[in-house]
């Protein structure tokens, strides 16, 4: 075989290989397979107060969610480092709210761990990523309060300030 032949089989088989990890890479890149992490923060990507948001109508154990007044909170990946960080049991919310809980995560994972939570705590999937990019959730957890009708009444403006009222603009 000649030089010639030998370098382009050679180079051939590299093309082809670096062609493989490209799909592969390419096809775990999916939203299905996306871990969230933190990413810069645009406050002009949050959604206007008062607007109307698309929000999950049943949880992962298949409850209608209440459409009361609503603590969504945005908790990003479901995983024992967050499960364990942040409770959603341990919020002082009022009598007349409900708290949901997005999760980043297939609903399966979130079962057990939501039969623990009391009833008007409600954990969801956002798996796909809807609900954080329509929210503009750039950090875990992220908070918001939504009214009976889904319209938007306030949002935690910062990572620093805690899910409270004061955390709202």
């Amino acid at each position: 075989m000649s030089a010639t032949v030998r370098l382009a089989s050679g180079v051939a088989a590299v093309f082809l290989s670096w062609a493989v990890v490209a799909f592969i890479f390419a096809s775990q890149a999916s939203p299905r397979n996306f871990e969230p992490t933190r990413r810069e923060f645009d406050r002009r990507l949050d959604p206007k107060i008062g607007s109307i948001i698309v929000l999950l109508t049943r949880d992962v154990l298949g409850r209608r969610i209440d459409r009361k007044k609503t603590l969504l909170i945005d908790a990003g990946p479901c995983s024992e480092c967050s499960l364990k960080s942040f409770n959603p049991a341990s919020l002082k919310v009022s009598p007349n709210m409900g708290v949901v809980v997005a999760y980043a995560t297939e609903s399966e994972s979130l079962v057990e761990f939501a039969k623990r939570q009391p009833s008007w705590v409600y954990l969801v999937s956002d798996r796909e990523l809807q609900l954080r990019q329509t929210l503009n959730a750039a950090w875990f957890p992220r908070a918001y309060v939504f009214g009976s009708q889904s319209e938007l009444l306030a949002l935690q403006t910062s990572s620093r300030t805690e899910i409270t009222k004061e955390g709202y603009r």
